[in-house]
């Protein structure tokens, strides 16, 4: 993943929603204002609020963020790019 500095939340997820980027980390809110998916949350334990998303240590990434984020996408993304991103998610450093 590369690091793109935005102004804030909405121009991140703008350029998200129109392609430009692949996917982001933001806070949870973010997934039910923009209908985004989750793929992953950067917790210790699943969250209640997402039961069905792993965290990133299920995925074999010890990441874990105080604050509440995960990685989202466009509500429309397609099922084999959601399996490609989960894919290079479960991967071994």
């Amino acid at each position: 993943m590369n690091h793109i500095p935005f102004r804030g939340f909405g121009d991140s997820v703008q350029v998200m929603l129109t392609g430009t980027v692949p996917m982001l980390t933001a806070q949870a809110n973010l997934v039910k204002r923009y209908g985004l998916h989750a793929v992953a949350v950067f917790v210790e334990h699943r969250s209640p609020d997402f039961p069905d998303t792993p965290t990133m240590r299920e995925h074999w990434l010890d990441l874990v963020c105080l604050l509440w984020t995960g990685i989202f996408t466009a509500p429309a993304t397609p099922e084999a790019v959601l399996a490609q991103m989960d894919e290079a998610c479960v991967r071994h450093p």
